[in-house]
């Protein structure tokens, strides 16, 4: 199980702020901003998508393809 950073790195909080939540439920702007169980498990997934190196496209249309939900 992969674990938040203990503060948002620069380009996760660039990527999340760029999409929505995939819960459906929440009222937040974007998913940098919720903090429900599904933003905090899409932004792991943001982490550990970093962490493997992929560059900010790469993260963005996997996330997309994964959750959905990108903010236009």
């Amino acid at each position: 199980e992969s674990t938040l950073f203990p503060f948002p790195t620069p380009f996760r909080s660039d990527i999340a702020s760029e999409c929505l939540c995939a819960c459906g439920n929440c009222s937040e702007p974007n998913l940098e901003a919720c903090v429900c169980p599904t933003a905090k498990e899409e932004k792991n997934t943001i982490n550990d998508l970093l962490k493997k190196g992929y560059d900010r496209a790469k993260v963005i249309e996997t996330i997309e393809a994964m959750y959905g939900g990108r903010k236009t």
